[in-house]
């Protein structure tokens, strides 16, 4: 590379030579600055698309490296550097003639590499050139199907890489494959590189279909880029690249850029990124262009470089040319000519050349003046942030301005009046909506300074009232130019709305325009408020199965991206499609089982990374936000369609938000517990509640209850709607909120707010995870009569409380947290019809080798993803399951083991029995004693038929109950004895009544911990007072004290007794 960086720099200097000579550096120069004016002007707008994926507009600045240590890892994450490009020679791996045989040192090398590349947490460039022994113009087509086979080879063999970089300069220099050597045309070259593409590109593709193609780095911005369109390379790329140098600098940077984004954009590419993959100044080249400065030429050359190089940062963050750009470099050895350094030397005795060169950094590593530049504004950057102190989670609790923090708060509140009202309520948060509408009344172009004075001043509202702020970015307002602009409301294959809060198709092109726009202006106006602890993405978001044109575009495109062909994707759906643009989805889910859970896989991903791309906008323009969603908790409900998926949706927020909406106490709890552990374990906020009646009135203490047990079961922070007078919901209003309700909401709010180091503990840790599996409730949530659609989410609801009843720690889990979570947990239990795929089985084979439980339901595993019927799996430790005979389709539960008689008071009635491993029946007739072959297992419980119904493996660790996972108060105290006794899971805490040894399942518990500060909740769901002893394994003895009384409780040997009215709640911490 160095000849050609010291010709460009040449260049520079040949510009700067008399007018006389040549009138080309001025065209040069005007050039870049007409460009530099209408780039600057005009910025791009839209986001890029790659490999399906969207990538933000917001450039990235990046670096090119020769070496990685702990010493540059250190000073890259310092400056902010987190893409790096790093090159592979082929011949240095392909060493020989004979094709395919790869140097073992080498490849052990590139191990090394890769993995320090996420040691380090960098993401690479990898530039792959360098011609292998044997390859050549001559045989140029020979040599691209074996650099084809090469790259498959590293594609494969690096799957979490995503960039490959195919050749350096290709167009003039490194390589005689495209014609350099034989002094073809420009656009001939193009055309040999773009027959390389059409074999090499195909083969990394189905090596890895995430890879990202991006073309080399072009030094020719015309006829090369030209010729790559016109020769048909346009579907064989995913990135194109440029290198720019010269001095000035800038010209080439912004001249250069500018042409060839305007060639792609002229070529159908518009939606593809531009980079810049070397671009730089060093001292030697400045001392070629201007000569050698007289006084400290060293601290001159450093000087120019930054500024050059701070002029081309300045200029992309505002133009947006270049989607990445990567400067050269950080550290590269002299280039200046013999001349160049005897000059140098008379000069500056005992000057290092190393030191004044493209690098970045000195020979010793000392961080240069630009470089030095880059860390002082990350650093600056950093502490602003953490002096703002904005909201985060750290070991599963909520902090803001870096204290424990429990945001309590009430929906709306634009003015003083309404803020102090809430204040005084024990409100310490607001949570107030802005949107389209008022940034973008008039049309797309048309940002309204009313409009964004509006949400400059919520914001100084809230901070001069004392109240945090949680905005909400609401998508759903449209303004009326939008509105007959940006296409359908979504809809499904067969026409149905779909959706919730989505006006538009989250895939029409105006649409996610005028989103961006509003985001980013909302990001640049006030996203480094302090104030703001977080930033809610959209209200109430749920989606569907859209097929509406701008939708089935979009998926269309994505199945093109992953399959290659239509030949590829009919093999894989059973379909006959005789183009991509003819794909039509299965309008309903018996049409193509298959093809319709691939379908509905693809809208789950694509609603999440709609989240995931307004993230990257919003953290583009104000990197210190702060994220939060507010999705529905739909996973206990059973409604697959609106395709929520927790785990998706939360890794595009920093402390995951949703709403909560139910009457029923238990499900309150159930389903926080289920935001919480599907969301990855930290705090969860309800940014919308509200109390709601059964029978009218709305009594006060089973409000203010509803409120509590949110927080029993995870919730770290509430939001009621609404504030104001409004009669159907308002907080003030007396027909919504009689003051006996709302007397009893401030009491507890304000306990909250007084207290909130207690109530910001999360959650102590659970042994036992109930799995959600989110394959089976596609599936059956997807059912075409909406009252069917909870049969396996209704299944999974009440096998956790089956066991969360009986006071155990219980998490759920799901299958894409199978991977990462499962060994955290002694036992998981399957809910009856839960679905794994063979891979996902093979996860849970290989837990229970190491030493972890299964508790298992009737049904479990009997179809697979496709929903086709699948054979029973070995690990569930049976060799055969059948319906019960006779067309029972219940039964009751007789006898137990010994060991279990006093969970066991009387007989049980369970649904849907099975026979475990029978032997053939002689006569099918009532009385007839059924047999089963259990030389591996023991008997737990037999039925009225005198057969088993749980038995449990010899090893102790396996249960498998032959019947469904349906809830019943006895079954769920047979189920806890099993899980103690038989599976040695201990309880989080036992709770009975005086004189039963039944565990009372009215009391509800929940143990919240972080380091030695603990605190015990307790919630009374029955509309009896009661009495209760409770025994707490682990707390210390001595004198507790609960929150809201002060009342004195003392404990001793982790036992105590407590006494609350109907609906009445406790928070017991020790004594100080």
């Amino acid at each position: 590379m160095r000849f050609y960086r010291k010709l460009f720099c040449m260049i520079g200097l040949g510009c700067l030579i008399a007018a006389s000579a040549s009138a080309g550096w001025k065209e040069e120069r005007d050039f870049a600055e007409k460009m530099k004016k209408e780039c600057e002007r005009s910025p791009r707008q839209t986001p890029y698309r790659v490999n399906g994926e969207t990538i933000p507009v917001e450039p990235e600045f990046c670096i090119n490296i020769h070496h990685l240590d702990d010493k540059v890892a250190a000073n890259l994450k310092k400056a902010g550097i987190k893409t790096v490009r790093h090159t592979i020679y082929w011949y240095a791996v392909e060493k020989t003639k004979t094709p395919g045989v790869y140097d073992r040192n080498e490849l052990e090398k590139l191990d090394k590499r890769f993995a320090d590349y996420k040691k380090f947490g960098l993401e690479p460039l990898v530039i792959v050139h360098g011609n292998a022994p044997g390859t050549g113009f001559a045989n140029r087509q020979e040599s691209y199907e074996r650099f084809g086979k090469f790259m498959a080879m590293l594609a494969k063999r690096y799957p979490d890489v995503r960039y490959f970089q195919l050749w350096n300069e290709m167009d003039v220099a490194f390589t005689d494959l495209f014609g350099k050597n034989a002094k073809l045309p420009m656009e001939e070259r193009a055309k040999c590189y773009v027959e390389m593409l059409k074999v090499v590109t195909p083969m990394i593709r189905a090596a890895n279909p995430k890879a990202v193609v991006v073309t080399g780095g072009m030094v020719d911005s015309d006829e090369f880029p030209h010729g790559l369109y016109k020769h048909g390379g346009r579907e064989y790329f995913d990135v194109l690249a440029l290198h720019t140098y010269g001095m000035p600098l800038s010209w080439s940077f912004i001249g250069r850029g500018a042409r060839v984004r305007k060639i792609m954009d002229e070529n159908g590419d518009a939606a593809k990124p531009l980079w810049n993959t070397e671009f730089g100044a060093s001292g030697e080249g400045i001392a070629q262009a201007w000569g050698i400065p007289k006084e400290d030429p060293v601290k001159s050359f450093d000087e120019r470089q930054c500024d050059m190089l701070t002029g081309c940062m300045e200029f992309n963050k505002k133009a947006k040319i270049y989607s990445k750009y990567f400067v050269y470099a950080y550290h590269a050895g002299s280039e200046a000519s013999k001349a160049m350094k005897e000059k140098l030397e008379k000069q500056v005795p005992g000057i290092n050349f190393n030191d004044i060169t493209f690098s970045l950094v000195k020979k010793d590593g000392t961080p240069k003046k630009f470089m030095q530049r880059l860390i002082d504004d990350q650093s600056r950057k950093k502490k602003i942030t953490q002096e703002a102190g904005r909201a985060k989670s750290v070991d599963g609790r909520l902090y803001f301005r870096n204290r424990p923090f429990f945001p309590l708060g009430l929906v709306f509140g634009r003015t003083d009046a309404e803020m102090q009202k809430a204040k005084a309520s024990g409100f310490n948060s607001i949570h107030q909506e802005y949107s389209l509408r008022d940034v973008l009344p008039e049309g797309p172009d048309r940002i309204d300074p009313a409009g964004v004075r509006r949400i400059r001043d919520l914001h100084e509202t809230a901070r001069r009232n004392g109240m945090v702020l949680f905005p909400l970015l609401t998508g759903h307002y449209i303004p009326g130019w939008l509105g007959k602009t940006a296409g359908p409301a979504p809809a499904d294959i067969n026409g149905a709305p779909v959706g919730l809060w989505f006006r538009h198709s989250l895939h029409h092109p105006a649409y996610r325009n005028a989103l961006e726009t509003f985001w980013r202006t909302v990001a640049r106006e006030v996203g480094d408020d302090p104030n703001a602890a977080l930033f809610v993405s959209w209200n109430e978001p749920a989606y569907g199965l859209d097929a509406t044109p701008a939708a089935l575009n979009a998926y269309r495109n994505a199945m093109k991206r992953q399959h290659g062909s239509i030949d590829a994707f009919n093999k894989a759906m059973g379909t006959q499609f005789a183009a991509f643009e003819t794909i039509v989805p299965p309008a309903a889910p018996d049409e193509n089982r298959k093809f319709f859970y691939c379908w509905f896989r693809y809208n789950q991903q694509a609603f999440a990374d709609f989240f995931a791309w307004q993230r990257s906008i919003l953290l583009a323009e104000a990197p210190e936000m702060k994220l939060s969603g507010k999705h529905p908790v739909t996973a206990l409900l059973g409604d697959a369609l609106q395709v929520n998926h927790i785990p998706l949706q939360a890794a595009a927020q920093d402390i995951y938000g949703c709403d909560a909406y139910n009457g029923s106490l238990l499900h309150y709890r159930d389903a926080m517990e289920a935001a919480r552990s599907l969301s990855g374990g930290g705090p969860v906020i309800s940014y919308e509640t509200h109390a709601q009646k059964g029978i009218p009135p709305v009594k006060p203490d089973h409000a203010a209850l509803q409120m509590f047990v949110q927080i029993l079961g995870g919730c770290r922070g509430i939001f009621f709607f609404c504030n104001g007078e409004q009669p159907q919901f308002g907080f003030y209003s007396d027909k919504a909120t009689p003051p006996p309700v709302r007397e009893k909401l401030e009491k507890l709010f304000r306990l909250i707010d007084a207290n909130q180091t207690i109530f910001s503990l999360p959650r102590a840790k659970a042994q036992i995870a109930v799995l959600l599996s989110d394959t089976a409730n596609l599936h059956y949530g997807s059912d075409p009569e909406p009252p069917r659609r909870d049969e396996y989410a209704k299944r999974v609801s009440q096998t956790y409380d089956l066991l969360r009843n009986q006071h155990f720690a219980v998490d759920f889990i799901t299958e894409s947290q199978l991977a990462g979570k499962l060994g955290d947990y002694r036992l998981l239990v399957v809910p009856s019809r839960s679905i794994l795929t063979d891979a996902e089985l093979e996860l849970l084979a290989s837990y229970l080798k190491n030493g972890g439980k299964l508790l298992a339901f009737g049904k479990a595993f009997d179809r697979n993803e496709f929903f086709e019927p699948r054979g029973l799996p070995p690990l569930l430790g049976i060799d055969r399951r059948e319906p019960a005979p006779w067309n029972r389709g219940q039964m009751r539960l007789v006898e137990v083991d010994p060991a279990l008689a006093e969970q066991f008071p009387t007989e049980i009635i369970v649904q849907e029995p099975e026979r475990v491993n029978p032997l053939p029946m002689e006569q099918a007739i009532p009385g007839y004693i059924p047999e089963s072959r259990l030389d591996a297992h023991r008997t737990l419980a037999a039925n009225q038929d005198a057969y088993p119904s749980i038995v449990m493996s010899n090893d102790g660790r396996v249960v498998y109950c032959a019947f469904d996972s349906l809830y019943s108060t006895e079954l769920s105290q047979l189920i806890g004895g099993i899980v103690e006794r038989s599976l040695g899971i201990p309880r989080e805490m036992r709770i009975t009544r005086p004189g039963s040894p039944d565990e009372a399942v009215e009391l509800l518990g929940a143990v919240n911990r972080c380091g030695d500060e603990t605190a015990l909740l307790f919630a009374n769901s029955g509309a009896r007072p009661g009495r209760w002893e409770i025994a707490v394994p682990g707390v210390p003895d001595g004198t507790w004290r609960e929150l809201s009384s002060g009342e004195a409780v003392p404990v001793k040997e982790g036992r105590f007794s407590l006494s609350l009215p109907p609906y009445g709640y406790a928070v017991l911490t020790p004594a100080r």
